[in-house]
């Protein structure tokens, strides 16, 4: 079975902070455990830089997911979403007395100059669609 928390951490045992890196279990308390920096093992002396770290990972109850670990994690950084646009779309149409035909036009000028005779309008049609970029 894989242990992923730290109630049955000893003194000694090695951690992994994903931003600060490695340090050493230096205390056990009832709800947690004081980790030693590698890094930062000189100034132990005066005090600093010894955090506590909660068996689940945490070093605050308001972080959201662990940020230490038994060895080290590694992040791949997730590619940006692709973003959706909205595309407008322009056309024109001829609109003849019985129905006939429906073809659209990229240009007013062009579907005046094809519907001339039957047509009894040129009317604008006017679309919109999302797409991914």
């Amino acid at each position: 079975m894989t242990e992923t928390t730290f109630e049955n951490a000893k003194v000694g045992e090695r951690l992994w902070h994903i931003r600060r890196g490695w340090g050493t279990v230096s205390a056990i308390f009832t709800d947690g455990v004081e980790v030693v920096m590698d890094a930062e093992e000189p100034y132990v002396s005066l005090g600093y830089n010894m955090p506590f770290v909660s068996f689940d990972g945490r070093e605050n109850k308001s972080d959201l997911t662990p940020s230490w670990f038994w060895n080290e994690v590694q992040v791949i950084a997730p590619e940006r979403p692709k973003r959706k646009v909205v595309k407008t779309v322009e056309r024109y149409a001829n609109v003849y007395p019985h129905g006939m035909g429906a073809w659209t036009y990229d240009t007013e000028k062009s579907a005046i100059d094809d519907g001339k005779g039957n047509c009894i309008a040129t009317v604008k049609l006017t679309g919109e669609y999302e797409i991914e970029e």
